[in-house]
């Protein structure tokens, strides 16, 4: 009976090594079916024209005097030759951040009086058809088509100083500062 028994232990050694065997084969097998599987995935990329901006002129008041309010300037209406025009150009009809500071002092050695800024743009580059900006920061639209496939808006810059009030006394000399625009998308 031990013989039996013991051949009988045999075969079941090896019918479980062969059942093992094929549960393994079987499961690389479903393993290297499911390595050769492939997907592709559309790619796209959407170029725009880059962002620049000019500058041209100089706003200048003039002469002024201590206790005299000095004249605000109308970007709409000011003689163009009088105030500073930018212009921004870009992707044609693209949106455009038009951002700028709400004053600026204007300085001469350790003295100085405040200038705040008045900005009017246009798709267009007319002057008198223009809008007044908000204060500090605005959004605008480039034009449909400039030339050379570049959209642009305008910009006019006027304001006013010490608030339209009277000047303080300062000493003599010349104040000044840069006003300054930055643009995004």
């Amino acid at each position: 009976m031990k013989t039996t028994n013991h051949i009988f232990r045999k075969e079941l050694v090896v019918k479980k090594s062969f059942v093992i065997a094929m549960v393994v084969l079987g499961l690389t097998s479903l393993a290297s079916a499911q390595t050769s599987a492939s997907v592709g995935a559309p790619i796209q990329v959407t170029i725009k024209q880059a962002l620049s901006i000019t500058e041209i002129g100089t706003l200048n008041f003039g002469t002024a005097f201590p206790g005299y309010t000095v004249s605000a300037i109308n970007p709409q209406t000011a003689t163009p030759s009088n105030i500073p025009v930018f212009t921004i150009g870009g992707e044609p009809n693209a949106p455009v951040s038009v951002t700028w500071s709400s004053t600026l002092n204007l300085v001469n050695g350790a003295n100085s009086v405040q200038f705040e800024p008045t900005v009017a743009g246009n798709s267009s580059n007319t002057q008198t058809g223009s809008s007044l900006l908000t204060s500090g920061t605005d959004n605008a639209t480039l034009s449909a088509v400039g030339s050379g496939n570049v959209g642009n808006y305008y910009l006019w810059l006027g304001g006013n100083i010490n608030s339209g009030g009277a000047l303080p006394a300062l000493p003599s000399g010349t104040y000044s500062g840069t006003f300054t625009v930055d643009v995004a998308y």
